[in-house]
Parts: structure tokens; sequence; C-alpha cells
């Protein structure tokens, strides 16, 4: 018989909390085996402990007591997964480039001023830095 998955505490879970990680839900019933008296609305999974390293297997469910999970796949298959999305990798990234761009922009400002700072040449009586002004 088949009985859905119940998904709780993911937002307490280190691949959301430290990692920005989203979290999959790859299975959301279950097959199990139990006798009428056992049979339970629903299977409470508890993720709080998944990790982006790491996803949650069959056999880290922990099942009500008389109830045993029939699986008609060979192995340990997943239920829930945590993945950090792409955007959020590539902002980060992003943020560390620019983060050492800027780092060695300071660097070569610190080490040679002079050339940190655009030239000002008198004009007409007025100051004009280096740059001209771009007419529209």
């Amino acid at each position: 018989m088949k009985v859905p998955l119940h998904f709780v505490n993911a937002d307490q879970s280190p691949a959301v909390t430290t990692q920005g990680a989203i979290v999959s839900h790859v299975m959301t019933q279950i097959d199990i085996a139990c006798l009428p008296k056992d049979l339970p609305e629903f299977i409470e999974v508890d993720l709080s402990r998944l990790d982006t390293a790491h996803s949650l297997h069959v056999s880290g469910v922990t099942m009500p007591p008389g109830v045993a999970v029939v699986s008609r796949r060979t192995g340990d298959p997943v239920v829930a997964t945590a993945v950090v999305p792409k955007a959020a990798i590539e902002a980060e990234e992003t943020a560390v480039v620019a983060e050492g761009e800027a780092a060695a922009a300071v660097a070569a400002a610190e080490a040679n001023p002079a050339e940190a700072k655009p030239e000002e040449k008198e004009k007409g009586g007025k100051k004009e830095s280096g740059k001209e002004d771009k007419k529209k």
C-alpha cells in the first residue's frame, strides 16, 4: 500500500540555513507493508539533518512501529536531496571575483597614488578631468 510522505524541518537543515540550498522531494509516497491496525495516515520525514553533500535515503526514514518499507527497486532509493541553485553559485562566484578586482584596484592605488587619480587640466578657468563629456 502507498502512503504519502510529509516532510518537516527542511528550513532547519544545514543545507538551507548555511548554504542557501533548496530541498527537492524525490519521492512523495512510499510503499509499505503492515497490519491494518498499524496503517499510518502518512509518514513524517525529518529533514533537519539534511546537508548538500548528502541525500536522505529510504533507509534513513524512521518508520512507525509495525510498518515496513516494500521496495520494488534494488538498492536504497533517494527520498529527498538538497541542491544549491545554480544562480546562487554564480552570484557567489561573481561576488568573489568582484571582491578580488576591488582589492586589486585598492592595492594598485595604494602602490601608485598618482595613477589612481585622473589628471586634471586647466581649460578656460575651469578644471576638467581627463574624461570628456558625452553628448547625446
